[in-house]
């Protein structure tokens, strides 16, 4: 299974940009970029990271390492020039896959806390789930009430929290 969604295919594309979302995201949330690039020469391919969305059943990654392990084979099946795009903590996963890669027009990168946002890796991985919305809630970082719901909470926290780990 591809780890790459192509939502606009275009046969004539002189790029084909691989997007990378943010943490705890799946590929649709890049949809919109696609869209937003349908009149140009540009195909966007947005990455699905193991365990979430139509990947779920994939054990979610336990390093950077995995996620471009998971990843390059797709990457290296698309044909023609190809730059990577990353928001935040897929700004991450963009820079080290670009650099396994080896062959990448450009990597643009985006998105990354600022330094005086001080939220560690011990922070995530030692807060209970209402700590870590919390924890989130006040860098800014998610809003609260998205984690209301029960369905929500257990679909979207796995992922966020490994992510924020990694």
């Amino acid at each position: 299974m591809s780890a790459l969604l192509c939502f606009r295919p275009k046969k004539l594309a002189r790029l084909r940009l691989i997007a990378f979302p943010w943490a705890g995201a799946s590929a649709a949330v890049l949809r919109p970029l696609s869209d937003a690039l349908k009149d140009s020469d540009i195909e966007v391919h947005a990455v699905a990271y193991p365990g979430r969305a139509h990947r779920r059943a994939i054990p979610l990654p336990t390093s950077i390492d995995d996620v471009v392990r998971d990843v390059l084979p797709s990457i290296e099946a698309v044909d023609g020039p190809v730059a990577f795009y990353g928001h935040s903590f897929g700004a991450i996963a963009a820079f080290c896959a670009a650099v396994a890669h080896g062959h990448v027009a450009h990597v643009v990168v985006g998105a990354r806390a600022a330094a005086c946002v001080d939220l560690s890796a011990a922070d995530v991985d030692k807060s209970d789930d209402d700590g870590l919305v919390q924890l989130l809630a006040s860098h800014g970082v998610i809003e609260k009430t998205l984690f209301d719901d029960p369905e929500a909470r257990a679909l979207l926290l796995p992922p966020l929290r490994r992510d924020l780990s990694l």
